[in-house]
């Protein structure tokens, strides 16, 4: 077809043989729909006078290129569509991410590949001390002391180069306090402007007055990272909290046993465990009417307990207890504003760090919240299109009895409201009656 097309050439009509002008062909691109426009105009020109047979042949090449033409733009056209469905997906997404980031209470900032600072939450701002809007835009190099910048600056260059995450100590300038050395964790994710990172800062908390310092678990600042995909849209809070014990439970390691209760413990919406120990756990406090979890949601404060075995509190409890092997508990609330949604219970031979515990739940507590939103958002919207369905309806009745009686809407409405009343009915189901009856086409 193309060696065809060239043998014709531009000749007969002052055109390519794609039907553009000189001009066109100078530089100034001719989209598609303007292509199939003048394919056709040629090949009406052709209709118009007698045909020789290669004539003929042309005609029919013409006519596949303009359906070829015509599939390639509709491709294009759904391909557009879906790109754009998906940008807004990881818009959406990646809001949902910074949403949840704001609210733990861990200081935490995200950024460009370049270390300029596109979000922060208020634990980072007040850890820095300085004002949120302050910080925004501004390198987080400008809050590390003058010696760690370089170091930083090349590891965080081959993050970017390479993937994966990072962590190291860092030594914090804040601006109203002394200097303070923090864990950096620093994990890469791509975005529709480009990669972003997500830097998790950890201060390491006193043990006891006057005690040594202890490091938070290395695994946390990714789980709280992935605790931020969680409520993906689609998700129930059911399959959202199996996630969230999972992903809390790769955080804490094999030592240690992971639940989420939420609701009341003893008649719980949602239980999620990761091990049989953690059932097991769960199933004694059910039975007993007591324990660490009960305790937790029913104070709204964290409990914790070295040795269940030597605990004076649920002396009970271990007579109840399949294994032996659970002896430290740490139970933290899912406290949203006053109200306890539920509790995060890590059980083990040896005790987790309280510290750690609460931050998890801090992060589920978010993603709880996040899925609440959005549920809210979907009742509501579903709310507003049966009322713009309702609308619809009662608009096309109030029509059919304007018609009927010669009155003004105002009347025609208020006849449909005493209809209402006189038959007990709601409005909609009134009005969508006296439309199929009418021989409208409302489905009611």
């Amino acid at each position: 077809m193309t060696g065809r097309l060239r043998e014709h050439g531009p000749g007969d009509h002052g055109e390519s043989s794609y039907g553009a002008t000189p001009n066109e062909r100078g530089g100034i691109s001719i989209s598609v729909s303007a292509q199939l426009d003048q394919l056709r105009q040629r090949i009406a020109r052709g209709r118009e006078g007698a045909l020789s047979a290669d004539a003929v042949v042309l005609l029919q090449d013409l006519e596949t290129a303009e359906e070829e033409l015509r599939v390639a733009d509709e491709e294009v056209r759904a391909q557009h569509e879906q790109l754009a469905r998906l940008l807004e997906d990881r818009r959406l997404l990646q809001w949902q991410h910074e949403r949840i980031l704001a609210t733990l209470p861990v200081a935490v900032v995200t950024t460009d590949a370049h270390g300029r600072m596109l979000s922060l939450n208020a634990a980072f701002a007040a850890l820095a001390g300085v004002g949120v809007e302050f910080a925004l835009r501004k390198p987080v190099f400008s809050f590390v002391t003058t010696s760690d910048r370089s170091d930083l600056r090349r590891a965080l260059s081959k993050l970017v180069a390479e993937g994966g995450s990072m962590h190291r100590l860092v030594m914090l300038t804040p601006r109203r306090n002394a200097e303070l050395q923090v864990e950096a964790h620093v994990e890469l994710s791509s975005a529709s402007g480009g990669p972003r990172l997500t830097w998790v800062f950890l201060v390491p908390q006193p043990l006891a007055p006057g005690g040594s310092a202890s490091s938070p678990h290395p695994a946390l600042p990714r789980a709280l990272v992935r605790l931020t995909t969680v409520a993906a849209p689609g998700k129930t809070t059911a399959s959202a909290a199996r996630e969230a014990v999972k992903i809390c439970q790769e955080a804490l390691g094999a030592d240690v046993s992971v639940s989420l209760v939420l609701g009341q413990p003893l008649c719980p919406d949602v239980l999620a465990a990761s091990t049989s120990t953690a059932q097991g756990l769960h199933g004694a406090q059910l039975t007993t009417g007591r324990g660490p979890t009960v305790d937790c949601v029913a104070t709204g404060e964290p409990v914790v307990s070295d040795d269940l075995w030597t605990d004076s509190r649920w002396e009970r409890l271990t007579q109840r207890l399949p294994a032996p092997g659970v002896r430290a508990v740490v139970a933290a609330p899912l406290r949203s504003g006053e109200q306890v949604l539920g509790a995060l219970t890590v059980s083990g031979s040896t005790a987790a760090s309280a510290v750690d515990v609460e931050v998890l739940a801090s992060a589920v507590t978010a993603v709880l919240n996040e899925l609440a939103v959005r549920s809210e958002v979907e009742e509501v919207t579903s709310a507003m299109e049966r009322a713009l369905g309702s609308r619809a309806v009662i608009d096309q009745a109030k029509g059919i009895v304007m018609a009927d009686k010669r009155c003004g809407p105002e009347e025609a409405f208020q006849h449909l409201v005493s209809l209402s009343s006189l038959q007990h009915r709601k409005l909609r189901e009134v009005a969508a009656e006296l439309v199929r009856e009418t021989g409208g086409h409302h489905d009611g």
